[in-house]
């Protein structure tokens, strides 16, 4: 709370209410709880799992069970960027793959093949029962200039 008090300009008290109230909203704490419940049910040698979207079973630290959310979402969206790396090099995207960058994908596109770029997002985000939105930034010269 003290943390969030300092980013928002509140005192601890106010930021300890902030975050109650946003924990009895989102049921966080609870559903928090429950996952960490179930983290300490699988501990076996100093150790829990989780299972990623790819069916990766990562380790979690017994004394670290709280960063196992972390390592769940995380390891989900690595597994899914690789899925669909794959996906569009199988659909012949794969020459123009330059470098995935956290949860972007940079191509290099001939200006030729533009009209491809509706298909390579329909492709990225083809993830049964998955929502994932995908949206394409217009032609650039250089990647660094989406950001200035």
């Amino acid at each position: 709370a003290a943390q969030v008090g300092r980013l928002l300009g509140l005192q601890e008290d106010a930021a300890n209410a902030l975050l109650s109230q946003y924990k009895r909203t989102t049921g966080l704490d609870e559903a928090t709880s429950r996952f960490i419940k179930t983290l300490r049910g699988r501990e076996e040698e100093g150790t829990s799992w989780v299972t990623t979207w790819g069916r990766r079973r990562l380790r979690v630290p017994k004394d670290h069970l709280y960063a196992g959310l972390n390592y769940l979402i995380q390891g989900s969206c690595a597994d899914i960027l690789k899925d669909r790396l794959l996906a569009l090099d199988a659909a012949g995207y794969g020459d123009w793959l330059r470098l995935p960058i956290h949860d972007e994908v940079l191509m290099e596109i001939p200006e030729t093949e533009l009209g491809c770029v509706e298909e390579v997002a329909e492709i990225l985000s083809d993830i049964p029962d998955f929502p994932l939105t995908v949206s394409a930034s217009p032609p650039m010269m250089r990647w660094g200039e989406k950001y200035t």
